[in-house]
């Protein structure tokens, strides 16, 4: 299953009436990012997900498959 796919059942799952855009990116700007090219990945860990709504995502992922 494609990153993506992944993201849209996360996504779909935590928020049926979600509007989604994915888009490729040449360039990011925030918190959490920096310029040095030997990062690739940024994301915040001080954030916890309600036990409910992870298990729900897993549930979603398990039943997906690698379709």
């Amino acid at each position: 299953m494609t990153q993506i796919a992944k993201i849209k059942i996360v996504v779909n799952t935590v928020d049926k009436n979600a509007f989604m855009l994915i888009l490729a990116a040449s360039e990011v700007q925030g918190r959490g990012f920096t310029r040095s090219a030997r990062q690739n990945v940024h994301y915040r860990t001080d954030q916890k997900i309600n036990p409910d709504v992870e298990q729900k995502i897993q549930d979603a992922l398990a039943n997906r498959g690698d379709d």
